[in-house]
């Protein structure tokens, strides 16, 4: 896997001559120098979106992602102080979404408008700032990133489900041994973005089945104490 001291120094825009501004808190140019302030939005997202893809696992969180983002060269340590900027424009574009936004939305009854519920639910008429106390700790997820990994997800999962019900674990066993390798946390956060694409598929005690639309949710439980 390429570090991302190999990322930055592949990227052409991450030149010496061009460091002290992309690392700086470049917020103030957005009034007296709107194209530097463009120009380094741009180089970041382009950036970004090639780390969240390539490198990072599927959720990650802010402190975690400004340290791994510290660039040392042999004459100093650059810290990108307007990072800030960047991860709250991509929230802003729904690139990045976060967890609770997943955990707000699960316990929906049948399909929901889920990039509608997340704006309502969370954010309103306000941008989100990636350095308020209530987002700080909380992990991010990249959309494109989680959408392929549904998808790579529910090709596998279906099939189960034909049989009856699948145990998280198992799943996570099958994932791997086709080379698809994910956590199980974030094999969670896709479980939980399927569900708002597939209502009928349920979940307990770590067990998943499909739940038949023509009986009655109390009906519907299945007895998962014996299954491995």
């Amino acid at each position: 896997m390429t570090s991302v001291e190999e990322l930055y120094k592949k990227n052409t825009d991450f030149r010496e001559s061009r460091l002290k501004s992309l690392f700086s808190d470049y917020f103030s140019l957005k009034e007296s120098n709107p194209e530097g302030y463009n120009a380094n939005l741009n180089v970041w997202k382009h950036f970004l979106t090639t780390l969240f893809e390539s490198q990072l696992p599927l959720s990650f969180d802010y402190e975690l992602l400004s340290r791994e983002l510290v660039y040392k060269t042999a004459s100093r340590s650059y810290v990108p102080e307007g990072l800030y900027i960047a991860i709250n424009e991509l929230l802003n574009e729904k690139s990045i979404i976060l967890l609770s936004q997943l955990e707000a939305d699960k316990t929906k009854e049948g399909k929901s408008d889920f990039l509608g519920t997340i704006k309502w639910l969370i954010f309103g008429s306000i941008s989100p700032d990636i350095r308020s106390k209530e987002y700080k700790k909380e992990l991010l997820i990249f959309m494109p990133k989680l959408q392929k990994y549904a998808e790579k997800v529910k090709s596998f999962l279906l099939p189960l489900l034909k049989e009856g019900p699948v145990n998280l674990d198992h799943l996570q066993d099958v994932l791997i041994h086709e080379r698809f390798n994910i956590s199980k946390s974030d094999l969670i956060n896709v479980l939980l973005y399927l569900k708002n694409q597939m209502p009928n598929i349920n979940v307990e005690k770590e067990v998943l089945y499909i739940l038949p639309s023509d009986l009655p949710k109390e009906d519907a439980r299945v007895d998962t104490e014996g299954l491995k």
